[in-house]
């Protein structure tokens, strides 16, 4: 169906005479329309039945000067002009259970490109307006003497001392109330007043409230209330998707029906409990809650994911020091904590030493992460428990989060039902008093949160790729892990995903190892020593985390990576942990013959050769240490369990390592396994009581591609 025009509108292109030297833009009054007869009507802009309108009705409007509001009914498909505004009739305003109101505003004595750069050349309409409301205690600056709602509104959008949210002007007295809040962040503080000649004015161009857990509530049978955007989707989540990309308007809820996804700037907040969503038999409908959009009684801290970047995300580059090309983690990371609000997230390439901030979280945008071996994204997060300040303290993340991957059901010890958010998971898993909790899974369609007392590394074999992708694991780096737990050496390497770089004096591969169990910024899975320039590499990445190309290759460098921790009473004496001699003399463990090996009982392990290519040259860096002032690096790529538990480096360079299955469910050696085996293996690393680096506890049963691992002791393991 064509366009309904009526040609009483006059289609005098806007000129400078409507908001001269100023920027002319819309406020949205959601569910309000005047009563009928009270203000002068233009006409009809646009009427056309199952589309969306909101769009072309704006454009229209701003096209005719006549056009000084309009409302846009969705039951009937039709936008309609009125020729004055609501300042003259602010008291014929009143509520609709199917109309929205667009108003013009002119943003006096503000240019045109500074205001694109604050809401976007896309931004249908900058703010939104509630009559006879306002915000209750949450006065971050007030204005006397303001001449209009307009000049309000154009305060709160270019303030720079803080992030203004919203804002409420009093008619009567002219005072401007600036917040850093709104009716969603503080919604009990959001109070009507009757006949109070104040208005509530959100402001939609402001970033979200900090780094926001978002998830969406859905419903059958239910259509949204205004349709301000009509796409094809296949799927409601693909709909969902559309929504969290909407640049045009802050889009709140869709409806999905028939591959119709409907976008609406509404929600059940904005239309108000009088006016019930729409039924449609058939349709699901989803709306968006943002919890914690303000870090209330917590502080920032830091969730990453190794080996990813967020393609969607506008960067804005980091400036580097001079002196240092490895070791930025926490460089980067303070560089977003004084950016507060304005960096939700960062991500740091290893390989060519970038640091950059990021506009925008994962939030709804979990199809934008994209494994990238080298790089690696930080998330900002709000976590608000006691625990955080004496568990976390100091640390450069919290958490490490795996999308798409769990551990077996069995190993969850405690299930919490509807839990809202992703944050609140982490914070249980902190909280946790009964079992010290390692890991936690948080599924973000059924909302719900388990704990685990093991992790990927304590039960490798029980850790593997979800059916869903919206399975979050989140892995506590809070905790504390054995300090003697024991190394896998590679020579001539250091960790491709290198965080800290000391090199305050380090005289040895054994002090080298000491910072590494002492560190207090990360859980420090590997190390690398570099004697020539005394320097010693420190990373929160192995091959567990970063796969196969955790490790980068140097000449007269040795790599350690830790193997999975113990518990307190782990299955071997502390003594037993300390598998490899750190001094220069000892490198010749790796070539011994097998008359070396102090005990029959001894298992080995290959050491894969990983190589990848890293642009960084490890000569120019050493002249300070990296922690004063703070430095960080880059952590590694997408983690895949069939990289990190390769059959082939499993086996001897025999190409074969037979194995039997013990009576209790372990795997012991075969007999097969000979000296002569050994000493053709280049790469074999003498460890007591492991094998190729895998210690499993508690295990039930063991994937194919874990072979071979060890027959446990008569002690019980942990």
């Amino acid at each position: 169906m064509l366009p309904v025009l009526l040609s009483v509108i006059t289609r005098a292109l806007v000129t400078s005479d409507n908001c001269f030297g100023g920027v002319e833009t819309f406020e949205k009054l959601a569910s309000s329309n005047f009563e009928p007869n009270t203000v002068p009507m233009a006409g009809v802009l646009l009427q056309q039945a199952n589309v969306s309108l909101t769009r072309d009705c704006i454009n229209l409007c701003r096209q005719q000067q006549r056009c000084t509001v309009f409302n846009l009914d969705y039951q009937q498909f039709q936008c309609s002009a009125f020729v004055e505004s609501s300042r003259r009739h602010r008291d014929h305003l009143q509520p609709s259970k199917s109309t929205n109101l667009f108003e013009k505003i002119c943003l006096k004595g503000l240019a045109r490109q500074d205001f694109d750069q604050i809401c976007g050349n896309e931004r249908l309409w900058a703010f939104e307006r509630v009559k006879d409301y306002f915000l209750d205690g949450f006065v971050d600056k007030e204005l006397i003497n303001m001449a209009d709602r307009e000049e309000c509104a154009k305060a709160c959008l270019t303030e720079s001392s803080f992030i203004c949210r919203s804002a409420d002007f009093d008619e009567v007295k002219r005072v401007c109330r600036l917040s850093a809040e709104n009716r969603r962040s503080q919604p009990q503080a959001f109070v009507y007043a009757k006949n109070s000649q104040r208005d509530y004015i959100e402001n939609q161009c402001a970033p979200s409230a900090g780094p926001a857990s978002c998830v969406y509530t859905t419903k059958s049978n239910t259509n949204v209330f205004s349709m301000d955007s009509l796409q094809f989707a296949t799927s409601s989540d693909e709909c969902q998707l559309q929504c969290d990309r909407e640049l045009s308007f802050n889009c709140r809820s869709f409806g999905f029906i028939n591959n119709r996804c409907m976008l609406s700037s509404d929600d059940e907040k904005s239309i108000g409990k009088q006016h019930p969503l729409f039924s449609l038999k058939g349709s699901i409908y989803g709306e968006r809650t943002c919890v914690a959009e303000l870090c209330t009684n917590g502080i920032f801290t830091y969730e990453k994911i190794t080996g990813h970047l967020l393609r969607s995300a506008i960067t804005t580059p980091v400036d580097l020091p001079e002196y240092s090309l490895l070791g930025l983690t926490n460089w980067c990371r303070e560089s977003c904590d004084q950016a507060q609000l304005n960096c939700p997230a960062f991500s740091i390439n290893y390989k060519n030493s970038r640091c950059e901030r990021l506009d925008r979280n994962t939030q709804g945008r979990t199809a934008d992460l994209i494994a990238t071996e080298g790089e690696s994204y930080f998330e900002k997060i709000c976590l608000r428990v006691p625990q955080i300040m004496s568990q976390c303290q100091d640390k450069f993340w919290a958490f490490e989060r795996v999308l798409g991957y769990e551990l077996a059901p069995v190993l969850y010890i405690k299930t919490l039902n509807f839990v809202q958010s992703r944050r609140d998971c982490q914070e249980y898993c902190l909280q946790e008093r009964e079992f010290p909790c390692r890991s936690a899974l948080y599924n973000d369609e059924t909302t719900e949160c388990k704990l685990s007392q093991e992790d990927r590394r304590t039960s490798p074999g029980h850790y593997y790729r979800s059916r869903s992708m919206k399975i979050n694991y989140l892995e506590n780096q809070c905790v504390r892990i054995h300090s003697a737990c024991p190394y896998q050496r590679t020579e001539n390497a250091y960790p491709a995903y290198t965080d800290i770089v000391e090199t305050n004096s380090v005289q040895s591969s054994n002090a080298c190892e000491k910072l590494c169990n002492d560190n207090r910024y990360f859980l420090c899975r590997s190390y690398a020593y570099y004697p020539s320039n005394s320097q010693c590499f420190l990373s929160g990445d192995d091959s567990v985390s970063a796969g196969s190309s955790s490790i980068q290759h140097r000449s007269n460098i040795r790599q350690c990576s830790k193997l999975p921790n113990f518990d307190s009473n782990a299955m071997f004496d502390k003594t037993d942990h300390k598998i490899i001699e750190e001094e220069d003399d000892d490198l010749d463990h790796l070539d011994r013959d097998s008359h070396h090996l102090q005990h029959p009982d001894q298992f080995v392990g290959t050491v894969p050769d990983q190589s990848s290519s890293l642009s960084t040259s490890i000569d120019r860096i050493g002249e300070t240490s990296t922690l004063t002032p703070p430095t960080s690096s880059r952590i590694s790529p997408f983690y895949s369990p069939s990289s990190a538990f390769s059959p082939s480096s499993q086996m001897t360079s025999s190409g074969s390592m037979p194995t039997t299955l013990s009576t209790n469910g372990g795997i012991s050696m075969s007999p097969s396994i000979t000296t002569s085996n050994l000493n053709r293996n280049k790469g074999v690393v003498i460890l007591n009581g492991t094998l190729g680096g895998i210690i499993t506890t508690k295990t039930t049963r063991f994937p194919e591609s874990l072979l071979p691992t060890i027959t446990p002791p008569s002690r019980n393991l942990i």
